[in-house]
């Protein structure tokens, strides 16, 4: 497991991850990822492989999940819950990569991506150009996770990114507006998800702000930990 620390939300809590990027000196990475600041990240992933659990910080770095993206180099398919599509075009144009937009970028940039399965949204204003490449999938389809996830390919990986503002804010408070979806039907798409394809990786944001409540970075790690013990009592990952 691997954390990506921008905001200095990880040590206020315990550690969940053997290894722990220290990225909260870096500027131009809130909300938006400068050319440089993803130089950087790059950087500091180059000896890092996909596979595994990645922890991204708030969702305001949920862009982060594309530098993991970058490293598949074999057709696969993104799976990705989420109360926002993250397919807004950027205000600066298509080259500047931000937390509304990676899904996005991804499609136009990745070779690789096949398909984007969005799960927890209604947001579809931004699909159009590119809707032959994208599954929706509502909070109610998730209830029946073999029915929702009937057409992916099983001939084919797949990667997994969870921003937690999918979830109910009786679940966990994050720094978005969120869904309405409860924990334990995500932590079921997870279970199915793992036992009938082949997930190469998932990574998950949706952490409080930093400067936020005791409790709240608390309830936010035990969705954290619920999900770490979904993966390991299935034989999941690193």
């Amino acid at each position: 497991m691997i954390d990506m620390d921008f905001s200095g939300v990880y040590q206020r809590r315990e550690r969940l991850a053997e290894v722990s990027i220290s990225l909260t000196d870096l500027p131009g990475t809130n909300a938006y990822c400068s050319d440089e600041a993803a130089n950087v990240i790059r950087e500091k992933l180059a000896e890092l492989s996909a596979e595994g659990l990645h922890f991204l910080d708030s969702g305001n770095y949920h862009y982060a999940s594309l530098f993991w993206l970058e490293k598949i180099s074999e057709p696969y398919q993104l799976i990705v819950f989420d109360h926002h599509s993250d397919m807004q075009p950027s205000a600066w144009g298509d080259e500047l990569l931000s937390c509304g937009s990676w899904i996005r970028t991804a499609l136009l940039r990745d070779p690789h991506l096949q398909k984007v399965w969005i799960a927890g949204t209604h947001e579809e204003t931004y699909m159009k150009e590119m809707r032959d490449k994208i599954c929706l999938l509502t909070e109610a389809d998730l209830y029946e996770p073999d029915g929702a996830f009937a057409d992916l390919d099983g001939t084919m990986p797949v990667y997994i990114s969870v921003d937690k503002d999918v979830l109910s804010e009786e679940a966990v408070n994050t720094n978005w507006d969120q869904g309405t979806l409860q924990t334990d039907v995500l932590l079921s798409c997870l279970q199915y998800l793992i036992r009938e394809y082949h997930v190469i990786g998932i990574d998950v944001c949706g952490e409080p702000e930093s400067n936020a409540p005791d409790a709240e970075i608390q309830n936010s790690e035990v969705i954290d930990r619920k999900i770490c013990q979904i993966l390991h009592e299935n034989g999941w990952g690193k």
